[in-house]
């Protein structure tokens, strides 16, 4: 028997001309997020740093001529991390008329990660990811993606372990070299107190820190007593007034993320349907915005866990944050292999590898809505 074998030139030309297309079908797909995030293309290395200004405050004149007080500038230094990706096909080309349709094969390859990179670009955005460990309560739902996530002996950071955290809820990377890490509160800021350390310890009599704070408790109302509830038009108004508090609202444009489920029960709300009266929201049944906030309907926001170890409470948080706050980038090293092992007489693979990634460049225009939708961990 002998062996197959897929002549040099044959190789190196389709994994050149595969690899511009699949390049080319990353950044279609990513530039779909253009009004969600701000996109950075061909990122480098395992920490792609970013560096903004940090000096916000004007300084009023007294004089005409007046002598220049000026400050040396400052930056911040935040940075994303890639996640890698792959998808691998085997075949036999004895079973198949292999060479006669490789052109068509080697694009199929391609073009078939289409519906995976959709779903792949919107957890990577989030943070996010479903929840595979047998055993788990939240097991089968969508999760906050921790560094070692999938791999408990995973590095920080390590992209080929997907050891990186990523997008609105996974922590912010800072520093110039990155080994700084942000966490995103899950728990409400209250004057005087802090950050509360579980839900039921915010509540009527207790102040919300307007401007500290990136939580809209569970359980707030804006009168009468407090209770945890699901998405509510009371609450969405209050991420309308913490924005403009901190004039998050006036940095660009603000995206709030919701359910599908939760998309529905709103357009069912009396309340919603009486801002929304003669609005476009009602004759099609789609969201669009509201306060010149934009919505994003979407399934991969996650389960968070707002109690403690001995009275867990698990509850939906919808995201808002401002499109220049949140950035994606796509990796510059794509490619496109064609792989004949050495074990093997006939086999071949094909397959794609890339690198996506995401982030926060800030905190204050981040605004977690938790909504209780009354889940109940396997189980119980």
């Amino acid at each position: 028997m002998s062996a197959f074998t897929i002549d040099q030139p044959t190789s190196v030309l389709f994994e050149a001309s595969r690899t511009d297309m699949l390049n080319r079908m990353l950044q279609k797909e990513v530039s779909d997020l253009a009004g969600y995030a701000t996109i950075l293309p061909d990122c480098t290395g395992d920490y792609h740093k970013l560096t903004f200004g940090s000096n916000t405050e004007l300084v009023g004149r007294t004089d005409f001529d007046e002598v220049i007080q000026a400050e040396e500038m400052t930056y911040n230094v935040r940075g994303i991390k890639p996640l890698m990706y792959e998808r691998w096909h085997k075949f036999l080309p004895e079973k198949t008329n292999f060479m006669r349709n490789f052109p068509l094969t080697t694009t199929n390859v391609v073009n078939e990660l289409r519906p995976a990179l959709e779903r792949a670009k919107d957890f990577n955005l989030m943070g996010t990811i479903v929840d595979t460990k047998k055993g788990s309560p939240t097991e089968g739902e969508v999760i906050v993606r921790k560094y070692n996530t999938y791999d408990d002996g995973a590095e920080d950071g390590n992209p080929m372990k997907m050891g990186a955290t990523s997008g609105y809820f996974g922590d912010a990377y800072a520093g110039k070299t990155g080994d700084a890490r942000i966490e995103l509160p899950m728990q409400p800021f209250v004057d005087g107190t802090g950050l509360v350390t579980k839900w039921d310890e915010y509540d009527e009599s207790v102040a919300l820190d307007m401007k500290r704070s990136n939580v809209v408790p569970v359980n707030y109302v804006p009168d009468g007593t407090a209770e945890p509830s699901g998405w509510t038009v009371d609450k969405f108004i209050l991420v309308y007034e913490m924005l403009q508090a901190r004039y998050a609202n006036k940095r660009g444009t603000i995206v709030h993320a919701i359910t599908h489920r939760q998309a529905a029960e709103i357009l069912r709300n009396e309340k919603f349907q009486n801002l929304l009266f003669g609005n476009q929201v009602l004759k099609t049944g789609l969201m669009d915005s509201l306060f010149g906030i934009k919505f994003l309907v979407t399934d991969t926001l996650p389960l968070v866990n707002i109690g403690d170890g001995g009275s867990p409470k698990w509850v939906r948080a919808c995201p808002t944050w401002c499109v220049e706050d949140l950035v994606f980038g796509v990796w510059d090293d794509a490619e496109f292999h064609i792989r004949q092992p050495q074990d093997r007489v006939k086999t071949v693979y094909l397959g794609c590898t890339f690198a996506m990634g995401s982030g926060r460049k800030r905190e204050e225009s981040c605004i977690t809505m938790l909504c209780d939708e009354g889940y109940k961990p396997k189980g119980d």
